[in-house]
């Protein structure tokens, strides 16, 4: 993929421009976003528009967009030092390479103007919680990621006339709740 305009250096010392490509032939179409960073239905083959964002430690997740929100990954990108610059970050290899030919596995890479490509590493568990916790989406909703069933006791209990449950279903899937008194 060739982008039109490239940029060598970042517009601003204290910001780095990025674009997304999208280069995952067997992924759907994503949404990207991180701490300054919001770019929906992403398809194979799209570059974005350039971004600016502050050169300090961002994430990036990657989701399917709505209604089938699944979360695809979430990576660290630690922007400090890379001020006045400029990255492509893209997405290549398969998300099921024994469906590919075995071939290499998705990743998240960025590469620099000067030619440096690097692996940004995914994260997972608690970890990819407490980043997910810090970025947030463009209505400023903190956005979770759920992997089991979990239903708390209500508070206050006795109560009149009302009360609170807290519970936790997998983002992935479609469930039913039912209140009965």
């Amino acid at each position: 993929f060739a982008k039109t305009d490239a940029r060598e250096t970042g517009s601003n010392n204290n910001k780095v421009d990025l674009f997304a490509v999208h280069g995952s032939t067997d992924a759907p179409s994503v949404n990207i976003f991180g701490l300054g960073i919001y770019l929906t239905n992403v398809s194979y083959g799209d570059l974005s528009n350039y971004i600016s964002v502050p050169a300090w430690r961002n994430w990036i997740v990657i989701t399917t967009p709505w209604p089938n929100f699944s979360v695809v990954g979430i990576w660290s990108a630690d922007l400090r030092g890379l001020g006045g610059n400029s990255a492509v970050v893209f997405a290549s290899g398969f998300l099921d390479p024994s469906a590919n030919q075995n071939g290499e596995s998705f990743g998240l890479f960025a590469a620099l103007a000067n030619g440096t490509v690097v692996e940004l590493p995914q994260l997972y568990g608690d970890e990819a919680q407490n980043a997910l916790n810090k970025v947030m989406d463009e209505n400023n909703e903190q956005v979770a990621v759920v992997s089991d069933i979990n239903l708390e006791q209500n508070y206050p209990n006795p109560f009149n006339p009302s009360t609170s449950i807290k519970f936790t279903v997998p983002t992935s899937e479609f469930v039913s709740l039912k209140v009965y008194d």
